[in-house]
């Protein structure tokens, strides 16, 4: 096949010509009306629209400069032309490109949402054109952890969420939790969640935030050492991890045969709390504060008490006190934050254990 001639290529070579500075092209007028006129002269072969985004230097040019912003920014400016020009043809057109190297500059910024959001939607590109060739493609290994693969342009975030991943497994074994590897949850969690499971998928990305936006959060407080001030940032980050785990036990093949309403519904049902390894159901927490959740929750960690226990009901807790109100007067300090993400993972790895 006869490659094509691009229109925005040169008007690319003539505004930096003129002076414009790279990350500004994406704004002259110019440009809008040349990449309308290439989608236009685009086929649905997949090959073209890759051939298209990867002759798109400048985004790409701008994270290796460090400036990832800016290469969020010309991307997201790229599709946002695209798609006002032709939106039927823009959302058929295979877009796996931009959206991995979008995961990548965000990734880059701590934007762990958006990250995982542009990520996973490179994946529904990706298995849309590939098949069951999504694994061996950049945006499956990522989000299948694979670091060992060289083929990627992400290899070196792939490996830093790996480790972190890593190390927040280890730091619940050391609260007394199980014993979960990061193969295990790809086995049991990730790889299904594309290939057999998509109500798994929100999941997927929920659990990698919470994971990776864990030493941010514990910067942040640091940082910004004592109980007074903000706690906006950790109530929402512990509220994401509680109510990932109450969205596990929903999905999962038990979770739908109870239908529980709330998590209190099924947590009070024997066929999950004892599949949770609970050798009894749960006590909530009734008119608790944050503060009286988090102080149980200190205490039986010092205590050594049996983990499923302490987990289950602490992360109960923090999905009703966090999940109601955010104007509690009193932030973590960092160990007692550090406990409260440790025992709320390790009811999400119960949950993915036990019932996925």
């Amino acid at each position: 096949m006869k490659p094509l001639v691009f229109e925005f290529e040169s008007v690319i070579l003539q505004s930096l010509a003129a002076g414009v500075r790279p990350a500004g092209i994406f704004y002259v007028k110019e440009y809008a009306a040349a990449v309308a006129v290439d989608l236009a002269n685009l086929t649905l072969e997949p090959a073209q629209a890759d051939d298209f985004f990867d002759r798109h230097r400048i985004p790409q040019n701008l994270i290796s400069q460090g400036n990832p912003q800016q290469a969020v920014e010309a991307w997201e400016k790229l599709l946002g032309v695209l798609n006002a020009a032709d939106p039927a043809k823009y959302a058929a057109i295979h877009k796996g490109t931009p959206f991995y190297f979008l995961a990548i500059a965000c990734y880059l910024m701590e934007d762990f949402e958006r990250a995982l959001f542009f990520l996973d939607s490179a994946i529904e590109e990706d298995v849309r054109i590939h098949g069951d060739r999504w694994i061996a493609v950049p945006s499956g290994l990522f989000i299948r952890l694979d670091a060992a693969t060289e083929q990627q342009a992400a290899q070196p975030l792939v490996a830093d969420a790996r480790a972190q991943l890593t190390d927040a497994l280890a730091y619940v074994q050391t609260l007394g939790g199980p014993a979960v590897t990061v193969d295990q949850i790809h086995d049991k969690f990730l790889q299904p969640a594309v290939i057999a499971s998509p109500d798994l998928r929100p999941l997927v990305t929920a659990f990698f935030t919470f994971v990776l936006e864990f030493n941010t959060r514990v910067g942040q407080l640091m940082l910004s050492p004592g109980r007074g001030g903000t706690g906006e940032s950790v109530f929402v980050h512990l509220f994401k991890g509680a109510l990932l785990f109450e969205s596990l036990i929903k999905v999962s093949a038990l979770g739908k045969a109870v239908a529980p309403k709330t998590l209190g519904d099924a947590l009070g049902d024997q066929r999950i709390w004892s599949t949770l390894q609970l050798a009894k159901a749960p006590q909530g927490f009734a008119h608790a504060t944050f503060g009286d959740v988090m102080s149980w929750a200190i205490s039986q960690s010092n205590a050594n008490a049996p983990f499923a226990e302490m987990a289950v009901r602490t992360t109960w807790g923090i999905r009703n006190t966090t999940g109601h109100n955010l104007a509690w007067p009193s932030k973590p300090l960092p160990p007692e934050y550090m406990v409260l993400f440790g025992l709320i993972l390790g009811a999400g790895l119960l949950a993915i254990e036990q019932l996925l």
